[in-house]
């Protein structure tokens, strides 16, 4: 079933357009936005892509499902760990 806005905002009736709630994005609110720190996405030290992308990236897998674009996440620089890629990563 369709939503207005996704569900993830308000229909402005004045301009016809969508005003997303907090960690959304998208003309109809139906993109996550990506994961930041202090207005720096992915801290600075990744990049951010949709679950397709990194599925991809990891072994050329395929994600086919509903939110394969509309989810984003934080693929991190070497050295780098984290939701965000807050963190440096120690040696093993």
């Amino acid at each position: 079933e369709y939503a207005e806005c996704s569900g993830k905002g308000y229909c402005d009736r004045a301009t016809g357009t969508c005003a997303c709630f907090d960690s959304y994005e998208g003309s109809a609110c139906d993109a996550m936005v990506c994961p930041d720190l202090h207005g720096e996405v992915c801290a600075g030290h990744g990049q951010c892509l949709n679950a397709a992308e990194i599925a991809q990236l990891d072994g050329g897998n395929q994600y086919e499902l509903w939110d394969r674009t509309a989810t984003q996440g934080c693929v991190c620089d070497a050295g780098y760990e984290g939701a965000v890629c807050e963190r440096r990563s120690c040696p093993h």
